[in-house]
């Protein structure tokens, strides 16, 4: 059977018990094994906040196990975006195919991860949700593929927004366009988590749809690179402006002009970074209580809620994604290991601090 991770929400897990798998079967644990110490060791027991490593052929991606209601939160969304980025590269470069042939093959199976290689430095990128899931990537690639390889320390993906409502138009035969095109474009900012909305107010009857497809992709295409190299969002593009020169004028040319223009109105417009937050609950003991508070800014965390049950106190807020390894290991620390925190995917919000860019 194939290893299954679980994150365990609530209550414990015992060696035989019986759970309820997504409403469609009852599940029989009968082997369960947890990281510990940097090793993966049997257990009969497991407790919440804890990583659980099952084998089970009928277990699937997002699966819940047990009672849903009893989860921190909804799931963020069914298709979250990934918001760790790292490279890869084998030990030897001989086996550099045979990497990318895994790869493919893991991201196949894991919507969650993405594989890809740079244009011009040619490195492999991966792009995953969690420090988890690398690491079993990376145990998967040695231990199923025979894979040793050189991983670098993660980093968070930014996205860009456009900051103010702003266009551009490029025409033909104007220079430096050396395209057999005009195209002009508009951007608009849009609320946070609204994605990219697309307009043309070009009419079909003069520019026929292989010409409006092809100023689409081109669109597509320049919204991968913003002003600081990041996927630009949550803005409206219009394609306002379009003439051609028949015969000589092709698809190619609007399709080559479009992310020019693109690029020219996000200058004028300009980009305000975004990055990943988490929202957490943390459970700690109770004399951590005035110092979860003091500690919080120092992380760019945001503490929301703060209850207290019998010996311990229960906090919810958010935090930035490239801050939680920090604040977990400082939180370890002051704790004693007493503490556990729960994450989960909130958004992008505006960037804050100095980010790696």
């Amino acid at each position: 059977p194939a290893a299954v991770y679980l994150r365990l929400y609530s209550g414990t897990l015992r060696l035989r018990d019986t759970v309820a798998l997504a409403g469609r079967e009852k599940l029989k644990i009968t082997e369960m094994r947890i990281p510990s110490k940097g090793e993966i060791v049997r257990t009969d027991t497991a407790y919440q906040g804890e990583i659980v490593i099952l084998p089970s052929d009928s277990v699937r991606l997002n699966d819940v196990l047990g009672d849903q209601t009893r989860l921190p939160r909804k799931r963020w969304r069914e298709d979250p975006l990934p918001m760790l980025r790292t490279t890869i590269a084998p030990k030897t470069a001989a086996q550099r195919e045979r990497l990318l042939d895994a790869l493919t093959q893991l991201a196949d199976t894991d919507p969650l991860l993405r594989c890809e290689v740079d244009s011009i430095t040619h490195e492999i990128i991966l792009s995953f949700l969690g420090r988890v899931q690398l690491e079993v990537v990376s145990a998967l690639l040695s231990e199923k593929y025979k894979l040793e390889t050189v991983v670098k320390e993660p980093s968070v993906i930014y996205m860009e927004r456009p900051l103010k409502a702003a266009s551009h138009t490029i025409h033909i035969e104007v220079p430096p366009n050396p395209f057999w095109a005009s195209i002009g474009l508009s951007v608009t900012p849009l609320s946070l988590g609204s994605g990219v909305q697309y307009e043309s107010r070009v009419s079909l009857g003069y520019l026929n749809q292989s010409f409006q497809n092809a100023v689409r992709d081109g669109i597509r295409y320049g919204l991968e690179q913003g002003l600081f190299g990041w996927n630009v969002t949550d803005c409206k593009i219009c394609f306002e402006y379009g003439l051609y020169y028949s015969p000589v004028s092709t698809p190619a040319d609007f399709r080559s002009l479009a992310p020019i223009v693109l690029e020219q109105a996000l200058k004028e417009s300009g980009t305000q970074l975004l990055e990943p937050y988490l929202s957490f609950i943390l459970y700690a003991p109770q004399e951590y209580l005035s110092r979860a508070y003091h500690d919080a800014p120092k992380y760019c965390a945001t503490i929301e809620t703060a209850q207290v049950k019998k010996d311990e106190v229960v906090f919810t807020g958010e935090i930035p994604a490239r801050c939680i390894q920090a604040y977990r290991t400082d939180l370890a620390f002051y704790t004693n290991g007493r503490s556990v925190c729960l994450t989960e995917l909130k958004g992008y919000q505006a960037a804050v601090g100095q980010p790696v860019i």
